[in-house]
């Protein structure tokens, strides 16, 4: 919320058989804010308000609970509406900064008993924590692909909430695992069989199990069924799909603000704040340059008063424009790579100082950017490198490859990796998985997750290790170091021989060595924070991110080649610091509790 009397509206979802106890979070008040309130509401009144004090740098945050128990949800869902009430009216407002109030750590307390599902259209809740996979000992081809495209629409179907997805084995050829029921949970069992089909049966202790079933394709196919209009007509315990139609294509290089869904709008006076966030993936591709066509609607600003539209990226200035009587800003614009990210943030510093003054005129400029407005993508031709490409390019497919010496780790790593990438795309992912031989010889995008004993010389990565022999490190002047400790890396780069993005999962000894970076992959939006191309971690589980040949000079510290040890420093690179506003779910009374590991296999 960006001022006075802005509003934001929250979804809450409400699953069937259970009742909405209260709300709780943080509010940030921005330093020199006047004092004021945060009104909550739904369709059927007020439901709360929250005092806020003038913002004073050693009190910058505001604890809140808002009871929600006289909330009326419509179908399933309850719309709140948070609404900041200044104490100060917009006249007396003086001419300053409007910094945004921020709602973070929102927590939703439920009480009740959530109904079982009794339909595959009902399997999977309206919330959904942990989406638990079972898949046999010794997966096929076509178990492996079903399971990554169970996993990356179950993430998109949920985004922004963060699923956790944990892969087990069952080897059973007619039963199903006995999984206790949890709240906010789901259990799929895929296996190989002739008969290709989905059935919703339950385990012995009551808990619904979605059995997905077939060989090679006819398998594959039935992980459609839990999406869009194939879902809506799976309403009894039993489906079957027949035929699945190509992958949608990405929409055009050429899009509008309204075909990507970003808004933005602000009304005050003095300095005010607005940005908005271009999804790079909505393009299909690693961006190399914006062309933006901007158009703006204002309060026309009389000849006696001063109005001025800068905007930017970061700290590149790109356009610096007068408001005047027209209430019209019509602007082209071209943002270059070195400014291009994955959600790359177009900031507006907009100034309006009306004649004799802010608190004296009760005037406010209201400034809105026109949904029609704009933006024309060139894309980066063949392969990108570095963390910050994900997931677009990925886009629009991308092939995984799995090494043999472990198949159900390469599984669960191909899975946590996809996972995390999934989080970060606008767009759905879509893995196709093939030999590792094939992935190796191809030009598309890849995913690989092999032991380095299995991954060739040819991908040329940034990092290639050897079983204790020599580890071949990029570098300004290219070093050998030998080593025998046993090492892990997860690279993104763009491979030469082939001209394609690349994504490389590999260790030198087992997969227990990858677990640190599987766990810092399991945190929401953990790319975000990362800003070169390597996650490199040794026998200490310290996990480096590592820029060898992305995102600036390397962080590596060599040591001389005497064959004993690898050194590496610079850790924790600076992070990107993101508002995120996350749906933590609470205070649900559960018949039972499980602890989880994520990417567990058991």
């Amino acid at each position: 919320m960006a001022g006075p009397n802005s509003s934001q509206t929250l979804s809450i979802p409400v699953p069937s058989g259970l009742s909405l106890m209260a709300m709780s979070g943080t509010v940030t008040v921005p330093a020199g804010s006047a004092a004021g309130a945060i009104e909550f509401s739904s369709p059927t009144g007020v439901l709360g308000t929250v005092t806020l004090p003038v913002g004073d740098p050693s009190q910058p945050t505001v604890p809140f609970i808002v009871r929600l128990t006289d909330a009326v949800a419509v179908n399933g869902v309850l719309a709140v509406t948070t609404t900041y009430r200044s104490a100060t009216s917009l006249p007396q407002l003086i001419c300053g900064i409007t910094q945004p109030v921020t709602l973070t750590s929102l927590s939703i307390g439920y009480s009740g008993t959530a109904t079982e599902p009794t339909s595959i259209t009902t399997f999977l809740p309206p919330i959904l924590q942990t989406l638990d996979l079972y898949v046999p000992s010794h997966p096929s081809a076509a178990v492996e692909q079903a399971a990554l495209d169970l996993e990356v629409q179950t993430v998109a179907r949920y985004a922004p909430q963060p699923v956790t997805v944990v892969l087990h084995t069952w080897d059973g050829a007619t039963s199903v695992p006995g999984v206790a029921p949890a709240a906010f949970e789901r259990t799929i069992l895929v296996r190989s069989s002739s008969q290709a089909g989905s059935a919703l049966e339950t385990d012995a202790f009551g808990a619904p199990v979605l059995v997905m079933s077939g060989e090679g394709q006819s398998l594959d196919n039935q992980t459609i069924v839990l999406s869009g209009a194939p879902n809506a007509t799976a309403q009894g315990t039993t489906a079957a799909v027949r035929n699945v139609g190509p992958v949608p294509s990405i929409a055009s290089l050429r899009q509008s603000l309204a075909q990507l869904g970003v808004s933005g709008s602000v009304t005050g006076v003095g300095s005010l704040q607005l940005g908005l966030g271009i999804p790079e993936a909505k393009f299909g591709g690693a961006v190399s340059s914006y062309n933006v066509h901007l158009v703006a609607h204002y309060t026309p600003v009389a000849s006696s008063e001063k109005g001025t539209a800068v905007i930017s990226v970061g700290s590149k200035v790109l356009s610096t424009n007068l408001l005047g009587t027209s209430g019209l800003l019509t602007t082209n614009l071209t943002i270059p790579t070195q400014l291009i990210t994955q959600s790359t943030a177009l900031q507006f510093a907009i100034n309006y100082y009306p004649a004799g003054g802010c608190a004296s005129s009760g005037r406010v400029m209201s400034f809105s950017v026109d949904p029609q407005s704009f933006i024309t993508a060139s894309l980066v031709s063949g392969g990108a490198g570095g963390f910050g490409v994900l997931g677009a390019g990925l886009l629009p497919t991308f092939e995984v490859g799995l090494g043999s010496a472990s198949p159900l780790n390469e599984l669960n790593i191909a899975l946590q990796v996809t996972r995390s990438i999934q989080e970060t795309s606008s767009v759905l992912l879509a893995p196709k998985v093939t030999s590792l031989s094939n992935v190796v010889s191809s030009s598309q995008p890849a995913l690989i997750v092999a032991p380095s004993s299995e991954v060739p010389s040819s991908l040329d990565p940034p990092v290639m290790l050897k079983p204790k022999t020599t580890s071949t490190i990029d570098g300004p002047r290219g070093t050998q170091v030998g080593t025998n400790a046993s090492v892990a890396t997860l690279q993104v780069f763009n491979q030469t021989n082939t001209n394609r993005t690349t994504v490389l999962a590999m260790t030198s000894a087992d997969w227990q060595n990858f677990a640190p970076i599987e766990q810092q992959l399991s945190t929401f939006g953990a790319w975000s924070s990362l800003t070169g191309d390597t996650l490199l971690v040794g026998p200490a589980g310290q996990v480096s991110d590592l820029a060898i040949r992305a995102g600036g000079p390397s962080q590596l510290a060599l040591a001389p080649n005497t064959g004993t040890n690898l050194i590496w420093i610079g850790l924790a690179a600076s992070a990107l610091v993101i508002v995120v506003l996350l749906l933590a779910i609470a205070g649900l009374s559960r018949r039972r509790k499980r602890q989880r590991r994520t990417g567990a296999l058991s």
